[in-house]
């Protein structure tokens, strides 16, 4: 779908979705991304909010498209932790290691752009 991918986890509680105060910005990885696409993947709710990008920086606010306008969706920490990403790219290593700290069944929205 994108070029870029910025994950952003989720803050709730079981099934409550609030938003997410955090963002992760991977490094490209084509195979990697192309991986996290094929993942059956749920639309974040309307009232979902997290940091973006605006004209005057980053804010935080609604969000629920991402940057091409497609609906954000996410998925579950598990899902994306059964794929690798490239061993050269230190960025996505240590989103990876960050990842794994996370309850398996943690929520993280997808936002290409």
């Amino acid at each position: 779908m994108g070029l870029q991918l910025r994950l952003l986890p989720i803050e709730g509680i079981k099934e409550e979705i609030k938003g997410s105060g955090n963002f992760l910005n991977c490094e490209k990885d084509k195979v990697l991304f192309e991986q996290i696409e094929q993942i059956n993947a749920s639309t974040v709710p309307s009232d979902f909010q997290a940091y973006h990008d605006t004209e005057e920086g980053f804010v935080y606010g609604s969000l629920t498209k991402d940057a091409y306008g497609t609906e954000l969706n996410y998925v579950f920490v598990k899902e994306l932790l059964k794929f690798k990403p490239n061993s050269e790219s230190q960025t996505n290593k240590a989103i990876w290691a960050y990842l794994k700290q996370l309850p398996p069944e943690g929520k993280i929205a997808l936002y290409w752009n």
